[in-house]
C-alpha cells in the first residue's frame, strides 16, 4: 500500500481511523504496517483507534509484548487470541 511507503505516521493513523479496514479496495494489510508498531507512541495511538472501532488484529495487539508496560493490551491480546489459554489461566494472571 502506497500510504505506508510515502505517508507519515499521522496519515496512517488517520487511515486507521477513517477507512474501511476489511473490505477496502485500497488493499490495506496490517502485516505491512507492523514495523511502525515498534514506535511506542504510534502503537498506543493505533491500539486506541482500533479498540474504539472494535477491530481486533492479533498481529497488532501482539506488539504489547514488545512494549512491556502495556499490560492492558497484553491482557486483551490473550483474551481475544487464545480463549483456551484464558480459560486455563482464569481471571488473574501474573508473570
Amino acid at each position: 500500500m502506497d500510504l505506508l511507503l510515502t505517508g507519515t505516521k499521522a496519515d496512517v493513523l488517520n487511515f486507521l481511523e477513517t477507512e474501511d479496514l476489511i473490505g477496502s479496495d485500497k488493499k490495506f494489510s496490517f502485516y505491512d504496517m507492523l514495523y511502525l508498531l515498534r514506535d511506542e507512541d504510534f502503537f498506543n495511538k493505533a491500539i486506541s483507534i482500533l479498540a474504539k472501532r472494535k477491530y481486533f488484529n492479533d498481529q497488532v495487539w501482539s506488539y504489547a509484548f514488545f512494549h512491556t508496560n502495556s499490560t492492558r493490551t497484553m491482557r486483551e491480546y490473550l483474551q481475544f487470541r487464545d480463549q483456551e489459554l484464558s480459560n486455563r489461566v482464569g481471571t488473574h494472571f501474573s508473570s
